[in-house]
């Protein structure tokens, strides 16, 4: 997820790497966060959640870049019984 310079990102101080987070915020129009929230618990506007694998933050003159290993609900169970019924 590139994140465009300068832009605010509230409660940045909670995003480490493999920090759980909830990220929620506004794209610019290069598709880049412009402006962003870790909102913990899970957000009920647009979010993505799941862990920080890296973070870069944006200076006030250079763009950054965070990547995410977004959690999709039940998919850990579902792996786990497929391959249960394969054993």
């Amino acid at each position: 997820m590139p994140i465009a310079p300068g832009a605010p990102i509230t409660n940045a101080e909670r995003i480490k790497v493999g920090a759980q987070i909830c990220l929620s915020g506004q794209a610019d129009d290069k598709r880049r966060l412009a402006k962003g929230r870790d909102q913990r618990p899970r957000a009920t506007t647009r979010s993505c959640a799941g862990s920080s694998n890296s973070r870069t933050p944006a200076s006030a003159d250079k763009a950054g870049e965070m990547i995410l290993t977004e959690e999709v609900p039940g998919l850990k169970q579902m792996i786990e019984a497929e391959l249960q019924k394969k054993k």
